[in-house]
């Protein structure tokens, strides 16, 4: 489509519009920075600096195709390819979770938890999927050794692409803590850290046609009868790998962190606590095995 003569505040406006009907007004709002990325190759500050400059035909045929796709329910970061963590560029498609601000919070609890510790950890990443917590741990802890596992080859592809990205030295294996390899079960851990899948599958109706049409299953939902299955095997995996003393990190079902914390006190762990995210949710379980 031949571009009118269209300005920079008046694309703003006509993506705002474009959306109404598929969006809430406060998703549009936080959209509008990433369109600003997508379209002008520029942060949304300073395109608004020169708002009355004429806007190219390769911007406005950006614009036109970033409104199409998100009037198709396809998230943004899909859209663009990429998406941020922390201090992170990551690659993120259809193979992997797009990170959640939950997640980060994660990652900066286990950063701030091992950031004086003397002697290098060993750290294993069960469902790494982009890889993002176990390249947000490593940049931030560079002396960690970081093992990330994913049952999923192709989330493991986006991964090592991301690890090589950003220059990060990470250990990645597809493995699957349903049925462990003899590779995992012959190493210990010093700390386990995760974001399992924990939604259950009755819940999908509740959620955004986004995330049911677009993100991977396998790395949010789990059946109605099994809603604990990941933290179990996750528990008693734990017991098998972890040294003595060592720790598990992991993001919580905020409905059902009770029984969560009660299957780590049922197979032996100590120290047993959730934290609350930033919305006074329970949101991160840790715990303790050994002494």
């Amino acid at each position: 489509m031949q571009k009118k003569f269209v300005k920079i505040h008046e694309s703003i406006q006509l993506f705002k519009q474009s959306l109404q009907s598929v969006y809430p007004d406060s998703e549009i709002e936080s959209l509008v920075p990433l369109m600003a990325e997508y379209v002008f190759r520029s942060s949304y500050f300073k395109i608004t600096l020169n708002k009355e400059k004429t806007i190219t035909q390769d911007e406005y045929n950006r614009l036109n195709y970033l409104m199409d796709e998100l009037k198709s329910g396809k998230p943004i970061q899909y859209i663009m390819g990429y998406t941020y963590f922390l201090d992170l560029k990551l690659k993120v498609n259809e193979h992997v979770l797009i990170p959640r601000p939950e997640t980060e919070e994660l990652v900066m609890e286990f950063i701030k938890q091992h950031k004086d510790n003397q002697e290098p950890l060993e750290i294993l990443d069960i469902g790494t999927g982009s890889g993002c917590i176990a390249l947000a741990i490593k940049k931030n802890l560079p002396r960690a050794y970081v093992h990330a596992i994913d049952v999923s080859a192709s989330a493991l592809a986006v991964a090592k692409e991301n690890a090589a990205i950003n220059q990060l030295d990470i250990e990645f294996t597809v493995d699957n803590i349903m049925n462990p390899g003899e590779y995992l079960l012959d190493r210990t851990y010093d700390c386990i850290i995760s974001n399992p899948p924990y939604i259950p599958d009755a819940e999908k109706s509740f959620m955004k046609p986004q995330v049911i049409d677009y993100e991977p299953h396998i790395a949010l939902f789990v059946p109605d009868d099994s809603q604990f299955l990941f933290y179990k095997k996750i528990a008693r995996l734990g017991k098998l790998i972890l040294i003595n003393g060592g720790s598990v990190l992991l993001e919580l079902n905020e409905f059902h962190y009770m029984e969560i914390c009660d299957i780590f006190l049922e197979l032996g762990y100590n120290h047993i606590n959730y934290l609350k995210d930033m919305q006074q949710k329970p949101r991160i379980l840790t715990a303790q095995y050994g002494c």
